[in-house]
């Protein structure tokens, strides 16, 4: 259920000048198999969109509030995977990375909307 909300709410989501786009052909589940690097390339690409979702004047907070989630699961997922490589330093500064960047989420979404993040 959850993840039918995210994909209605990105897909309502307004481009922003083009910079925010949906994809419905692109499957909306993380799939096991993709790497720490596809997860940290998603978590990039909703971190754009969020910049530029943010900076419109009239926020579109549940699409911020949506891609808020969508970054911090991405940070949950390549964190189980450098939990199960502790020797692999890639992976670990890569879940490092990916926590500063939905800390930072959550921190300009909290700036101009109200969700539970």
């Amino acid at each position: 259920m959850r993840r039918l909300l995210l994909v209605s709410l990105l897909v309502g989501v307004p481009a922003c000048g083009g910079a925010m786009t949906a994809h419905p052909s692109e499957p909306v589940d993380y799939q096991p198999e993709q790497s720490p690097a596809e997860l940290e390339s998603r978590q990039v690409e909703h971190v754009e969109q969020l910049d530029a979702v943010l900076a419109s004047p009239d926020a579109d907070c549940a699409g911020a509030c949506t891609l808020g989630e969508a970054i911090c699961d991405l940070r949950d997922r390549i964190c189980d995977i450098a939990d199960r490589r502790p020797a692999d330093a890639e992976t670990q500064g890569r879940c490092r990375d990916a926590a500063e960047r939905c800390d930072r989420s959550r921190e300009r979404i909290a700036e101009t909307c109200t969700c539970a993040l």
